[in-house]
């Protein structure tokens, strides 16, 4: 409620000067000018104002670690470390010391991301004297920790503010992390592309994943292997349509198959669900409803829309 109160008077306090074509709105709501009689500028009591704020709301602020988490969230993989896709680069030394870099090649888009030059609202000690080196339009830190964090901070600024999330599901409260104009990386399309690969894929891993998952439910390896006595498969003649030579249909039957899974936890029945993903051809007479139930002209299909 307080960082909510502070960003809506920083927004005002925008609105009041030149700043407001520069900057990213914190609220939705509509702005009001403040009449600012004052012999300090305008300019500057924003600047002080939004200073402020940010140390307050970065006290506890892990930029690492929300990093991580919106990577996580963004390929559902727990396991992401933001370490894992870059590494360090040494820099020119100045007076004997050694300075470092960070880069970050994105999983997602596969651009690099250098560390950038990190907002002092995020850590004052970083940016005192002789703690950074700039060269070739590049930022270099003296100590590694500090290259790798300001490397996070500059993607998070690459990242669209949309979605960039933590744990809880809360979006990063921070605009601008660095210093430097952000290059947004063009995500959307990207994961499309991820996932539709992964639906690709789905037919033969989603029987292996239901008998791995009620594995690990019931702590015990070999209850993957007992799986299939848990899924029963019934067949039923179903009328389907032919297409003769001569373009007219014929009714025919068709041998066509359901399964139902009971769960050894449960005792639950689960029955074929509509899978269409999980369809190698588009045919309407490869699946049909009957009684309620989901029928398969292929056997292997039925069992993996039951699991799935």
């Amino acid at each position: 409620a307080l960082r909510a109160c502070q960003a809506r008077i920083v927004d005002c306090l925008n609105a009041s000067s030149d700043m407001e074509k520069k900057s990213e709105r914190y609220c939705t709501e509509d702005t009001f000018q403040f009449d600012l009689n004052t012999n300090t500028s305008t300019q500057e009591v924003t600047n002080n104002f939004i200073s402020e704020v940010n140390t307050v709301s970065t006290e506890h602020y892990d930029v690492t670690q929300t990093l991580n988490d919106c990577y996580q969230k963004l390929l559902q993989y727990t396991g992401f470390k933001f370490s894992n896709y870059g590494h360090f680069e040494r820099g020119r030394e100045s007076d004997t010391k050694k300075y470092w870099i960070f880069d970050f090649t994105c999983p997602i888009t596969h651009e690099k991301i250098w560390s950038g030059t990190i907002q002092p609202a995020l850590t004052q000690k970083i940016l005192e004297k002789n703690n950074i080196l700039i060269h070739d339009g590049k930022t270099y830190y003296k100590e590694k920790k500090d290259a790798q964090r300001a490397c996070a901070a500059r993607v998070l600024d690459c990242i669209p503010i949309d979605m960039r999330t933590n744990k809880t599901g809360e979006e990063d409260f921070i605009i601008k992390h660095c210093l430097e104009d952000p290059i947004r990386l063009n995500l959307e399309p990207e994961l499309q592309k991820m996932n539709a690969k992964k639906l690709e894929n789905t037919p033969k891993r989603v029987l292996n994943f239901a008998r791995n998952s009620y594995a690990k439910l019931l702590n015990y390896s070999e209850a993957s292997k007992h799986f299939n006595d848990w899924l029963e498969c019934e067949n039923e003649s179903i009328m389907t349509t032919q297409i003769n030579d001569d373009g007219s249909s014929t009714q025919v039957p068709t041998e066509m198959y359901t399964c139902v899974f009971t769960c050894p936890v449960t005792k639950h029945k689960f029955y074929s669900g509509t899978a269409s993903l999980l369809m190698d051809s588009n045919s309407t007479n490869d699946i049909m409803t009957k009684d309620g139930k989901v029928y398969f002209k292929d056997k292997k299909l039925a069992q993996r829309a039951c699991a799935a």
